[in-house]
């Protein structure tokens, strides 16, 4: 292997390790290849350590990102979000990305952050900086509220919330739920994650205002 591709930091630190003494380098972007911004910066990453053009990758993401927007002009999706709540748990490479792309898409709110055990100090440290900067920091320390609009977990929480109507929506962004019987892939990495993350998000919208 000519390199280490990392995609979760949090699971491969020993296998970076045992790669890199037996001379194959690690490429890591720094969070997972979650939403547009880290998607984009994930290909970079290892286009620039290849040394070749990234443009065919991302022909293929704005192909996808031209499509939601698409769907969001004919729905108005995004409009009845503004401001609304976003409560999530999972690993760091994934929560940091993934809290960047929902405050700044869909202007949701981070009011609950609960990251998993095995993050290093530097993926915490911008997950803080990031709440801090939009005035959310408490979110790394409040209670789940009672009610909160959208709910990223892994399957069984994001369903057992949903049940509760502790949320309008769960999303599973982890291990599936055992409570449904799945199809289709619900990965919230890559081109599908993105379509994947904004039809459960969209579609969580209030009838009304």
């Amino acid at each position: 292997s000519e390199c280490n591709i990392v995609i979760c930091e949090e699971y491969c630190h020993e296998t970076c390790m045992m790669y890199e003494s037996m001379g194959v380098p690690t490429v890591n972007s720094g969070s997972a290849p979650v939403g547009p911004v880290a998607i984009r910066e994930w290909i970079q990453s290892i286009a620039d350590f290849f040394g070749n053009d990234p443009s065919p990758a991302f022909a293929i993401l704005d192909k996808v990102l031209e499509r939601v927007s698409d769907g969001m002009r004919a729905t108005k999706g995004s409009e009845s979000l503004r401001g609304r709540s976003l409560a999530i748990e999972g690993d760091a490479s994934v929560i940091l990305p993934m809290v960047e792309w929902m405050h700044s898409a869909l202007a949701l709110i981070p009011i609950y952050v609960r990251v998993y055990d095995g993050c290093s100090e530097d993926q915490l440290r911008r997950i803080e900086s990031f709440l801090e900067g939009i005035g959310c920091l408490d979110a790394l320390t409040d209670e789940l509220p009672r009610s909160v609009q959208i709910m990223m977990a892994d399957g069984n929480t994001a369903k057992k919330m949903e049940i509760a109507e502790v949320c309008t929506v769960g999303v599973d962004i982890g291990f599936p739920s055992l409570y449904d019987t799945d199809f289709m892939a619900k990965s919230p990495m890559g081109t599908r994650g993105i379509l994947y993350i904004m039809e459960r998000a969209i579609n969580s919208r209030p009838l009304m205002g």
